[in-house]
């Protein structure tokens, strides 16, 4: 389920299934959004990158932002998986309540289902780890003051290590690094932190490739539904006017509310087009038009045929699609700048089509779908597709698109430039530092040289 605050204690807004998780599923997912944060880590310590330094730090795992900072993950993995629970280990710098509720929620979401946070527990705080408390009984002064005197000793020792003070010189000495338990539900789901041995090799790998990245751009890689291109209605309006075309009149709100729900349950139970359960893009959109129509009372079987093909037709055309006033004047300034430009979408096979009618097919040297790949974001695969294509390094490939987990985590994860496109300023991803968001298309070409430089 869904609440209004990502708790089990909040008001339900939607029910939702969670019998397709699987925990290789929630391990990719996490995956993505580990390797986000921990080049967002790296870029606000502000240490230089090719630096010896900047590798020591991230291998001991000592990387802090120097100054105040967004909430930032440093670890992430799944410790047990019991659906409809499982439980997360998180390790985290600046982080809020609010932000581990927000983050179970997102999570779910990508596993095309709902999450909440039923528990949370702290089990470190910085170097002080849970059998460093004291309990109530034991607030005297008795045990107070060797509590205190044994961690100052421990402090003394840690401040003695010279990569510590080499840290505490380059980074903010008050950023803490947390450790919180977390439970959720799938329906019901759950999370929880504690370790950071792995932490640290992940680090290590992580640094690597981040002293590895800068380099020309010669490639850039496109979403297309809301990145360059909008429907120019919205769904419910459009499939009313198809419906009046076949002699029915039903409400335009029945017919949007009913077309979400439809498009929901089948990206639920047949995702990427039911292509592993032998579906196209044509059949699984009939599908979704034949539910919608049925939930406003139309039962009529050769009605539902006829309304459904029209519709996967009309949407072929540029009739029903409006390209972003930016759109173009972006891609032909990549090209100018000598990039090479490709797309990687969660489309159907009409895309070419679509984009030929919108006048943009011609600034790009390949399409790639997720009905044509067989895998759709975000899954890593589609990435790997067209990081084939290009025939480049990811470090010498930039991604464009405005899904916070679809392109840009996933995208980063490999090392390819992702920039998160958010036209009205309201993706509230604290761990997306600004040279990652694009308000507008027209800033890219700019951006991608100052990376290059």
């Amino acid at each position: 389920m869904a609440t209004d605050d990502f708790t089990h204690s909040g008001r339900v807004i939607e029910r939702t299934t969670y019998g397709h998780v699987t925990q290789d599923k929630l391990e990719r997912v996490l995956a993505m959004v580990q390797g986000a944060n921990q080049k967002a880590l790296i870029t606000y310590s502000r240490v230089n990158l090719h630096s010896q330094e900047a590798y020591d730090l991230a291998v001991k795992g000592m990387l802090r932002p120097q100054d105040k900072s967004p909430p930032i993950l440093t670890g992430l993995r799944c410790l047990c998986f019991d659906p409809p629970h499982f439980t997360l280990e998180v390790q985290c710098v600046n982080e809020t309540q609010w932000y581990l509720r927000k983050l179970l929620h997102e999570v779910g979401l990508e596993l095309r289902t709902t999450a909440v946070c039923t528990k949370v527990r702290r089990t470190r705080d910085g170097p002080f780890k849970m059998e460093d408390a004291l309990t109530h009984n034991h607030w005297t002064a008795d045990d107070i003051i060797p509590a205190v005197t044994h961690l100052r000793h421990a402090t003394r020792k840690i401040r003695k290590n010279y990569s510590y003070k080499q840290a505490v010189s380059q980074l903010d000495s008050s950023a803490k690094a947390q450790s919180r338990t977390s439970t959720a539900h799938l329906e019901n789901v759950s999370e929880e932190k504690d370790g950071s041995h792995s932490l640290y090799s992940e680090m290590s790998a992580d640094s690597k490739q981040w002293s590895a990245m800068r380099g020309p751009v010669r490639w850039v890689l496109w979403d297309v539904k809301d990145t360059l291109l909008k429907v120019r209605r919205s769904v419910g309006e459009q499939y009313c006017r198809e419906a009046e075309r076949a002699g029915l009149k039903l409400p335009h709100l029945q017919v949007e509310a009913a077309f979400r729900q439809a498009y929901r349950q089948h990206s639920r139970l047949y995702p990427n087009y039911g292509l592993a359960q032998g579906m196209n893009g044509q059949a699984w959109w009939a599908g979704v038009v034949k539910s919608t129509f049925s939930q406003c009372g139309v039962q009529d079987p050769v009605l539902l045929d006829t309304v459904a093909r029209s519709l996967f037709q009309n949407f072929c055309g540029p009739e029903n699609w409006e390209v972003f006033p930016d759109s173009n004047s972006a891609l032909k300034s990549c090209t100018a700048l000598g990039m090479k430009q490709g797309v990687v979408s969660n489309f159907d096979s009409r895309l070419e089509e679509v984009l030929r009618g919108c006048g943009l097919l011609t600034h790009f040297s390949f399409l790639l779908t997720s009905e044509g790949a067989g895998v759709a974001k975000p899954d890593i695969t589609i990435f790997q597709q067209a990081l084939q294509k290009c025939g480049l390094p990811a470090k010498n490939v930039a991604h464009v698109g405005d899904h916070y987990i679809n392109d840009y985590l996933t995208s980063r994860s490999l090392g390819i430039r992702g920039y998160l496109l958010d036209r009205h300023g309201q993706q509230e991803h604290l761990n997306v530092p600004p040279q990652h968001r694009l308000q507008s298309l027209d800033e890219l070409p700019a951006r991608l040289q100052q990376e290059t430089d």
